[in-house]
C-alpha cells in the first residue's frame, strides 16, 4: 500500500510526497550509521589488540632495569620507575 500526499502550491502545479519512499530513504540512512559506528568500533578494538603492552608485569618482559639486591635466582631491581621483584636461571650482581 503507498501512502501519497497530494498538495498544490500556487503556479507550481501539483507536488506529490512518497511518504513510503521517504521512510525507506531514513530506514537505509540509520542502517548505514549503525554499521559505520561499528566498523569504526571493530578496527579501534583491533588495533587496540595489537598495540604492544605498556603497563604491568606483562610489560617488564625484556626490559632493562638495574639490579638492587639478589641471591638465589631471585631478588628486586629498578625498572621503569618502579621496584619489583625478579628472578632469574643467571647470577645477576647488584649494581
Amino acid at each position: 500500500m503507498t501512502w501519497t500526499v497530494t498538495q498544490k502550491l500556487g503556479a507550481q502545479g501539483a507536488q506529490s510526497f512518497d511518504l513510503q519512499k521517504l521512510l525507506k530513504k531514513i530506514e537505509v540512512f540509520f542502517r548505514e550509521l549503525v554499521v559505520g559506528f561499528f566498523l569504526i568500533a571493530l578496527r579501534a578494538a583491533v588495533r587496540a589488540a595489537r598495540r604492544k603492552v605498556v603497563t604491568g608485569a606483562a610489560s617488564l618482559i625484556g626490559a632493562a632495569g638495574k639490579v638492587k639486591s639478589w641471591s638465589a635466582g631471585r631478588g628486586f631491581v629498578h625498572a621503569q620507575g618502579e621496584s619489583w621483584q625478579a628472578r632469574s636461571e643467571a647470577a645477576l650482581i647488584p649494581g
